[in-house]
């Protein structure tokens, strides 16, 4: 089965959304390319129409799709009955935000006739990119590892998945410290 993961972030390196994409690519182990949509300024509809199921990896922006990404989804052409599934990342500890992303996928894939499999919307994500490299706090992303792991094997038998909410492994009250204490030291770089 021939997979497209696009990276729908809007930053081209070190983004929540590429860890994902890294994270899933692992676990897919086939015929699977990935391209982060940013680096697109044209048409690729012919790159696309030739992969049967197409994953969007994407932050969640203000209760939505990042605009590239919606404008790139507005001028796509895909081919009816491609497998659409999708992975939204957002910074708030609640991954309950992430299901305005899943349904926009939903809907769209259904006014383009593609067939939405379903897929996982992840909460806590704001420090995603520490929580992989460090050593310490490779147990914060365990729900984040046995979710993804669990949907690349619907990904790969082709079968529908239940949109899945899921958050980091870390206490609300941890997490925001160390948010607001992260934008307290970014702040005062700026200065």
């Amino acid at each position: 089965m021939k997979t497209l993961i696009i990276n729908g972030s809007p930053k081209l390196n070190d983004s929540n959304s590429e860890i994902l994409v890294n994270k899933l690519n692992h676990y897919l182990n086939t015929d699977t390319i990935q391209i982060n949509i940013k680096n697109y300024k044209e048409d690729f509809t012919d790159v696309i129409n030739n992969y049967e199921t197409i994953i969007f990896v994407f932050p969640l922006y203000v209760d939505g799709i990042p605009s590239h990404l919606l404008e790139a989804l507005n001028n796509l052409n895909i081919k009816e009955n491609t497998n659409i599934y999708t992975i939204v990342n957002c910074g708030f500890p609640e991954s309950a935000h992430t299901k305005q992303g899943l349904d926009l996928i939903r809907n769209y894939s259904i006014h383009k006739n593609l067939n939405y499999k379903g897929g996982l919307g992840i909460g806590g994500c704001g420090g995603l990119n520490g929580m992989s490299k460090n050593k310490l706090l490779k147990f914060t992303t365990k729900s984040i590892n046995k979710n993804i792991e669990e949907l690349s094997e619907f990904i790969l038998n082709n079968d529908p998945y239940e949109n899945t909410f899921i958050t980091t492994n870390i206490p609300d009250s941890i997490y925001r410290l160390i948010g607001n204490l992260s934008w307290k030291k970014q702040i005062n770089e700026i200065d």
